[in-house]
């Protein structure tokens, strides 16, 4: 064998003998853990600190006398993975853009804002937080020496505004600075924004979790392995045929037991979170899944209201299958399931600059094409229909948008429907996060994914459909693009 260079701080771990290590670790770390957190939970667990942000809220200019001096929490907290369900927040979320910004060099930056709030006061303060925590971490980095001018010409500097999730009267928003600083370092500075939209106070990571978690019963086996897995590299020895190369194993173990001590103990423990799981800073992003706790997650429940805490301008779905999860870069949605069909229809404004007769002409041609299928339904068959509609231009100076249609459709008996084919979809939308396809269904089109893209839907019944319309600027509909230049009320040159 191959002797490992004794300056090299990297460690070679076979399978076996990384077997034998975390079994080992675990039976150590259960002990005195245990011990351990067992004291901080009686001692610490009555005074936690649920308003980790107390002191950087109290800066914003809104009176805090207009907020509620209710929580908005709820303390029995447990999801039922077979019945609970929740509703994506009738909220709109915006990017703004800020033109000539001087702590980036000049160069325009993002940030979001939130609109469909009732109480205006705790929309207000969310805003504000939203745009000046970003400009005051950016402001910040500079003052630690990064985010240079130079840096910032040479393309180095990059900024992320994305919304992570927002649904369950929460929100959650992914800030991030990140610098490249040469071929092998780089500097990134996370800025968690995660909010109760009841108080707007922002969501501890406690506050995922039923009131008598501790920080050991969500460190299950697939976290760890997860961990692992962000800190190893794969390597070939002569011992085994697959080895690992596993650089900071100590540092992984050290930080978990830093974690207990710190979730028991109330400590702020920096995340973001989505409607599968949460997403760990301190832990280079390594996720914790739902579906792997689900004794202890509580973030569906905890901030339910009898009544709804928007003001009725956006509407969302609601009352969706808990842990699933769906691209909601759509504009338009519908889902409706009734006793003798499924409705899936998804869809998606590629050109943002679209006169309102185009707009109004596209969702009037969606909504007919529904009630044509309703109308043909049948009382002794169950109908299934998943479409993505796209509406784009075709570019400059060309008279008219087209709207493009896919559309799957099946017809089954009742029984078939619930006993087979509604589990398959919720199972592609609860395992979003944990395939190897993008982190969204693109359009909600499921039904490919029920056959893992190896199967041809025809053979299962499935009736499969793409085509084009073609709307000019005054919303006339045609069904070629030489009809709508024809017809259209735009003049083409010759």
């Amino acid at each position: 064998m191959n002797e490992e260079n004794p300056n090299n701080e990297k460690k070679i771990i076979t399978f076996k003998n990384l077997l034998i290590k975390r079994i080992l670790f675990i039976i150590i770390f259960a002990i005195i853990a245990g011990g351990i957190t067992s004291y901080l939970v009686i001692k610490n667990r009555p005074t936690v600190n649920t308003n980790s942000n107390s002191d950087m809220l109290s800066q914003t200019p809104i009176n805090d006398n207009e907020v509620p001096k209710n929580t908005g929490k709820n303390h029995i907290s447990l999801i039922n993975y077979d019945t609970d369900t929740f509703n994506y927040n009738d909220l709109k979320i915006t990017e703004v853009i800020e033109e000539n910004y001087k702590d980036y060099g000049g160069k325009s930056i993002s940030y979001l804002q939130i609109d469909g709030l009732k109480d205006k006061s705790i929309q207000d303060k969310i805003n504000y937080h939203l745009e000046n925590d970003l400009k005051q971490a950016l402001s910040q980095a500079k003052t630690n020496g990064y985010f240079k001018d130079e840096a910032i010409s040479k393309g180095n500097c990059i900024i992320y505004s994305l919304p992570v999730s927002s649904f369950a009267n929460t929100l959650s928003v992914h800030y991030q600075l990140f610098e490249i600083i040469d071929g092998n370092n780089s500097w990134s500075n996370y800025i968690p924004e995660n909010y109760n939209l009841i108080t707007g106070e922002q969501i501890t990571f406690q506050d995922m979790f039923t009131d008598d978690t501790r920080g050991s019963d969500i460190f299950d086996n697939n976290f760890y392995n997860e961990l692992i897995g962000w800190h190893t590299d794969t390597v070939h020895d002569e011992e085994s045929d697959l080895g690992l190369r596993v650089t900071d194993y100590n540092d992984i173990e050290e930080k978990i037991f830093e974690f207990c001590l710190k979730f028991n103990s109330g400590e702020n423990i920096p995340f973001y979170f989505d409607e599968q799981s949460i997403i760990l800073t301190d832990f280079i992003n390594a996720k914790l899944y739902y579906e792997d706790n689900l004794d202890f997650v509580a973030i569906y429940n905890r901030f339910k209201t009898s009544e709804s805490i928007f003001d009725g301008k956006y509407n969302y779905l609601h009352n969706l299958p808990v842990l699933t999860k769906r691209d909601n870069t759509c504009d338009y949605q519908i889902l409706e399931e009734e006793q003798n069909y499924y409705i899936d229809v998804n869809y998606l404004v590629e050109e943002k600059n679209v006169n309102e007769k185009i707009l109004n002409s596209a969702l009037n041609y969606i909504n007919s094409d529904i009630t044509e299928i309703k109308s043909h339904i049948g009382d002794n068959k169950f109908y299934i229909y998943n479409s993505f509609y796209t509406l784009y231009s075709n570019g400059e100076g060309t008279p008219y948008n087209i709207l493009n249609i896919i559309s799957y459709q099946k017809e089954t008996s009742k029984s078939l429907f619930y006993s087979e084919i509604k589990p398959k979809i919720l199972n592609v939308f609860r395992k979003v996060d944990k395939t190897s396809e993008e982190e969204h269904i693109y359009g909600n089109l499921f039904v490919k994914h029920l056959y893992d893209y190896n199967f041809n839907v025809s053979d299962d019944g499935w009736l499969a459909k793409e085509y084009k319309i073609y709307i000019d600027e005054n919303g006339n509909i045609y069904e070629t693009a030489l009809e709508a230049i024809n017809h259209g009320s735009t003049e083409i040159k010759d």
